[in-house]
């Protein structure tokens, strides 16, 4: 399962009405099949969790490591608030 590090919660579609706007992930991944380790990746849309993973729209299961350390400062307990905020799917 890809591995996302130094991660944050972002929107998509900056030009849309912000309650219209999906959530995705971005961050550095590890361990994904279509992308080299290192690279900068912005999810598909956040469906839900399952396993302790987030899930996304495409399908994808990503294991969280370290969040984004501005993200952290800007809305502490990230981590926390995502999976509370996250329908078990």
């Amino acid at each position: 399962m890809p591995f996302l590090n130094k991660w944050s919660i972002g929107m998509k579609h900056s030009n849309i009405a912000p309650e219209l706007q999906t959530a995705h992930l971005q961050g550095v991944v590890t361990g994904h099949p279509r992308k080299q380790d290192g690279a900068k990746v912005v999810t598909s849309a956040i469906r839900g969790q399952r396993w302790g993973y987030v899930v996304t729209a495409s399908g994808s299961y990503y294991q969280l490591g370290t969040v984004d350390l501005m993200y952290e400062r800007l809305y502490p307990h990230a981590r926390e608030r995502l999976f509370r905020s996250l329908e078990e799917i």
